[in-house]
């Protein structure tokens, strides 16, 4: 399930930037960093098909979990940018939502757990973890 949104004119890097911010991940990104985007879709897990969705519904940068890199490349040479958070990093705020209906529909509370972001891989940057 996607979303195609609408926001306030923004570069790709000031997209990126928050996006790393918001998601405490270091996103791996397609495209110009100075392209002004307004017309962001958005995607948890892996990409697929969904960028040639995005392209004809009129996105101008599609957020994922994963996207192979020819995938990445094609998109982003005809004009898209493309933001991968990490698969784990993008399905991550709908856990909360998942427990939410679980408990909804009679599961104990106490019987519902959301495991914390995983902490198996990491990512070398100067001198620390992503």
């Amino acid at each position: 399930m996607g979303s195609l949104c609408a926001c306030d004119p923004i570069t790709l890097d000031d997209l990126a930037v928050r996006l790393r911010d918001s998601f405490e991940t270091a996103p791996t990104v397609w495209g110009d960093p100075k392209m002004t985007v307004s017309r962001p879709t958005f995607l948890g897990g892996s990409l697929g098909d969904f960028g040639e969705l995005a392209v004809r519904a009129g996105a101008d940068v599609v957020v994922t979990g994963e996207v192979g890199y020819h995938r990445a490349q094609d998109l982003s040479l005809r004009g898209m940018g493309v933001v991968a958070l990490g698969h784990d990093r993008s399905e991550q705020p709908f856990c909360s939502i998942l427990a939410d209906a679980c408990v909804s529909i009679g599961v104990p509370a106490e019987h519902v757990y959301v495991n914390p972001l995983p902490t198996q891989w990491w990512v070398p940057t100067q001198g620390d973890f992503a």
